[in-house]
């Protein structure tokens, strides 16, 4: 019905062209012609209410499609609506037209336009049935074929398994037979226990009686060394350390070294001055500011250098502690050294006194929060938050690895991590240098005229 319902009405609107082209003059054959039609259609109806009624009745029996169904259904009782219109409207043409109260050109025109919608509901019928009911429907009609195909398995089966449980009644008579046997053995041994210890309540309550302790003291004093050892220790434990150091020192001297450079770098800048005075530049043309920072930074990193060395050595040598590799320990306080001093004289070289109180602030912050004396977990949420962004993290960090040994490539990558701080550090004294000064040099004078500072 679906697959010749579009040629059909293709054919009606060839007849209708052919009709009122050929026979325009003779309005009784045309009249004829279109009652011819409308039969033909009637019987078009007749076959879509039938294929209708027959998906009606798959939603029925199978609920489950009814989604898939139920938009077929309406849009075959839209297709009906339209080809009864269509129907009615070719038999009124034809009483119309024997009538001459009907124009041949309208009525063509009204009678095409019913046929295009007729046509275009029937490919909607059948490009939906084709998409999704049918699909579903062989999908069914499989599952139907491999259920009765698993029916027919699932029978012999059957009659293997009941070939098996024969068997296996037979095994659990021998099974159950052990079972009991086993739990005839129990019972006497929970029978004899029970016993035991109902003589030995008896002979306690003798003993409670009579006041004569002499018997239980003499089972407790048997073997007391063993009986106090057990005691003592009452679980075995072993220890089986990974990365061991030796003593406490030795774990403390990565947060203790790392401190001690940081506070070096504070006192370079308390006892140097930072700033090269006018008189320095006498005589020298288009000193830049990054060249005179640069300079000046060569003293401080040196000093630095030193003191890290002088550190690194006392740890190494003077102390004595624990170090599995000595000179990557002695390059670690190096670099520590040379982005501590670097961020101290550039945030000095760039607020004044107010960077040396920074530094400072810094300094406390990070005794607190790096977790060098205690784990960074049980510290306050606002350590926890900071603490990678810490310096002293990563400079501990390495240094660990050189003292109780390397793990992979952690100590290089905490060296990198320390790097970005220095990078950081000279882009403020390179680039952002010059309008710090200027805000700065602006704050200053609003100090001075306080009159105060």
């Amino acid at each position: 019905a679906l697959s010749s319902g579009a040629d059909f009405y293709s054919q009606v609107s060839a007849t209708l062209d052919s009709a009122f082209d050929t026979q325009s003059k003779d309005v009784s054959a045309v009249a004829d012609t279109l009652r011819t039609l409308a039969k033909k259609i009637d019987n078009v109806i007749d076959a879509y209410t039938s294929l209708r009624d027959s998906i009606s009745s798959i939603e029925t029996s199978h609920p489950e499609l009814a989604s898939l169904t139920q938009p077929i259904v309406a849009k075959l009782n839209s297709a009906i609506t339209t080809q009864t219109d269509l129907r009615d409207k070719l038999n009124s043409t034809a009483t119309s037209l024997q009538d001459s109260s009907t124009d041949l050109k309208t009525a063509k025109s009204e009678l095409d336009a019913l046929v295009k919608q007729s046509t275009q509901d029937v490919k909607n019928v059948q490009s939906d049935y084709e998409s999704n009911l049918k699909r579903s429907l062989d999908s069914l009609s499989a599952s139907v074929s491999d259920a009765e195909g698993s029916l027919s398995s699932l029978m012999s089966q059957i009659g293997k398994s009941a070939d098996g449980v024969s068997g296996l009644a037979k095994s659990a008579n021998s099974d159950l037979s052990q079972i009991q046997s086993a739990l005839n053995n129990s019972g006497s041994l929970l029978s004899d226990a029970a016993k035991k210890i109902t003589d030995t309540t008896a002979k306690l309550d003798e003993m409670k009686q009579s006041g004569d302790y002499s018997e239980l003291k003499t089972l407790l004093s048997d073997d007391q060394d063993a009986l106090t050892a057990f005691l003592a220790t009452p679980v075995s434990l072993k220890t089986h350390q990974v990365y061991k150091i030796d003593n406490y020192g030795s774990s403390m001297a990565p947060f203790y070294s790392t401190l001690s450079i940081w506070i070096g770098g504070i006192v370079l800048v308390a006892m140097l001055k930072v700033t090269v005075s006018k008189k320095c530049l006498d005589g020298m043309r288009r000193v830049k500011t990054h060249q005179i920072y640069l300079g000046r930074y060569i003293i401080f990193l040196i000093i630095g250098l030193m003191q890290s060395t002088l550190i690194a050595a006392g740890d190494l040598w003077y102390l004595g502690i624990q170090c599995e590799h000595p000179f990557l320990f002695l390059l670690a306080c190096w670099f520590s050294s040379i982005v501590y001093v670097n961020i101290i004289y550039t945030l000095t070289v760039s607020f004044g006194d107010i960077g040396k109180a920074v530094s400072v602030v810094l300094l406390v912050v990070q005794v607190a929060g790096s977790g060098g004396t205690f784990p960074i977990e049980v510290a306050p949420k606002f350590f926890q938050a900071v603490y990678p962004l810490l310096p002293f993290v990563h400079s501990m960090a390495a240094m660990r690895e050189t003292i109780g040994g390397m793990y992979g490539a952690t100590y290089w990558i905490e060296l990198g991590k320390l790097g970005i701080f220095l990078i950081i550090s000279l882009i403020v004294g390179l680039l952002l240098r010059k309008p710090i000064i200027r805000l700065n040099d602006a704050f200053t004078e609003k100090l001075e005229e306080t009159k105060i500072m």
